[in-house]
């Protein structure tokens, strides 16, 4: 007669960006060790996509401001830093973007120029442009697990005006989870 414990693993997605799993029965002691383990490789071993490079064409740096654009170039570069994508293809193409005449630019306007990816924060604030303003932006994307710093982000030969950022690739960005016991355990 064998001691074989037969795992039963159920899931459910709660809402659009999360899911609940339930792994049971497990032996006493061995809930929180499996529970902090999946955590910990959710949010550390899953590839994700994040903006690498930014280049604002008039910008030559991320000290920079722009006639037009309420923002100064280290804030608009903040809030690119904060969208989060979800890709469909392997490859990463550069994203070209002209933001014309008063307009809130956001990441859905990111999310308009290509149906490879999809942005999971559309709402997210990027910077206002003013009227008879017109912003041009090329996005680099790179493909990675966990942080990267600008220092490990800068290309080589890269053109004049591209500025790399600090890239969080991570895809998840919030694990929990909760040990219970079974009745009669």
């Amino acid at each position: 007669m064998s001691n074989e414990l037969k795992f039963k693993i159920s899931h459910k997605v709660t809402n659009d960006n999360s899911s609940e799993f339930v792994i049971k029965p497990l032996e006493r002691g061995y809930g929180i060790t499996v529970g902090n383990s999946l955590r910990r490789a959710l949010l550390t071993a899953v590839p994700g996509v994040a903006i690498t490079n930014v280049k604002v064409e008039g910008a030559l740096h991320e000290f920079s401001s722009l006639e037009g654009i309420k923002e100064d170039i280290a804030d608009v570069l903040m809030n690119l830093k904060a969208v989060r994508f979800h890709l469909f293809e392997s490859v990463v193409e550069p994203i070209h973007l002209k933001i014309k005449g008063k307009k809130t630019f956001t990441a859905a306007d990111i999310q308009a120029t290509s149906n490879d990816f999809t942005i999971l924060n559309p709402d997210l604030y990027i910077t206002e442009v003013a009227k008879n303003t017109t912003l041009e932006i090329e996005l680099r994307l790179g493909i990675g697990k966990g942080y990267k710093s600008s220092e490990e982000n800068k290309l080589n030969n890269s053109p004049v005006g591209m500025i790399p950022i600090d890239s969080i690739f991570n895809p998840v960005t919030k694990v929990t989870f909760n040990v219970s016991s079974l009745p009669g355990a």
